[in-house]
């Protein structure tokens, strides 16, 4: 009789150990991320395999606002749904033999991806000096990617949440990071990605060709005609030419005047005929091209 006594007692032991150190284990999903969905499939048991029972959830500490997943089960896999923002989840888990336990869970949930609203159209030709800006919308920013490089020389500029911020239409401004000197002369792809905690999404992918080489003047002159007509001559060697400009700081005008002395070279060579009024002349050149570089010289003239 003692013998049965002292079993029964050990038993009653046992079963309070049990209920003391019995445990819920997540084993799927790793609930230290940030989720980029409102539904999750989780995987749970107890740290003691051979138990059977029921286990359930709430999305706090309310037990009257329990919901079941599994009976009479060692393993539960179900689908939960949830909130953006952060979650707190409370399984539990018992048995017939009163044996029970229960695990908090927080969970981060963010499925707003962000949005990439429109990037600087760049022209089709770019230099250093080009500018390379995008303009998104995203509340919880870790950090945006400027890709840019061709075949297998992709090089990348990152920029973190404390140089790129959060909000809606909100500009982060990437000119003058990027080094182009190894592409002066070739075509080069270019894309943005964007990443909050959980989504990282990207921008389509653009082509320009990269100019890097000022315009070369090789000669300038301007000989005055007569008749206030003053006749410009310039050799350029320049591939992706744009315009000459100039500035005029004359005695007969009282304001610095500009305007366009070429458009258009052909074969290098641009001659234009323009009016002048009568006095001295000083004008600074500019010779630019599509990419944006630029080349300067001066010209003076009088003009009877």
């Amino acid at each position: 009789m003692k013998k049965i006594f002292f079993m029964l007692f050990v038993l009653v032991l046992l079963n309070l150990t049990f209920i003391f150190s019995l445990d819920i284990k997540i084993n799927s999903p790793n609930t230290s991320k940030v989720f980029n969905s409102t539904r999750l499939m989780f995987n749970i048991t107890t740290d003691n395999s051979s138990l059977k029972g029921d286990f359930s959830y709430s999305y706090d500490e309310n037990p009257f606002a329990s919901i079941k997943m599994c009976n009479k089960a060692k393993e539960c896999v179900n689908n939960i749904r949830f909130n953006d923002g952060p979650n707190v989840l409370v399984f539990r888990f018992s048995d017939v033999y009163g044996n029970s336990a229960k695990k908090e869970v927080n969970i981060s949930i963010d499925s707003a991806k962000p949005k990439i609203n429109s990037f600087y159209k760049l022209d089709k030709i770019i230099s250093n000096n080009s500018k390379f800006l995008i303009n998104y919308s995203e509340s919880d920013l870790e950090n945006i990617i400027l890709y840019y490089g061709r075949l297998k020389n992709i090089k990348n500029i990152s920029k973190s949440k404390t140089e790129c911020f959060n909000g809606t239409g909100v500009v982060c401004d990437f000119t003058n990071s990027l080094n182009l000197s190894g592409f002066d002369g070739y075509p080069i792809s270019f894309w943005y990605d964007i990443s909050d905690k959980a989504n990282t999404i990207s921008s389509s992918k653009k082509i320009v060709e990269v100019d890097l080489t000022h315009p070369k003047i090789i000669s300038s002159s301007a000989n005055p005609q007569g008749l206030s007509r003053v006749r410009f001559v310039f050799e350029i060697q320049e591939r992706n030419f744009d315009e000459i400009s100039y500035l005029d700081e004359s005695t007969c005008e009282v304001n610095v005047t500009s305007g366009i002395l070429c458009s258009e070279i052909r074969q290098g060579i641009c001659v234009n005929v323009k009016k002048f009024c009568n006095g001295d002349h000083k004008l600074n050149i500019t010779v630019s091209d599509k990419a944006g570089n630029i080349n300067k010289t001066m010209l003076n003239f009088t003009v009877f």
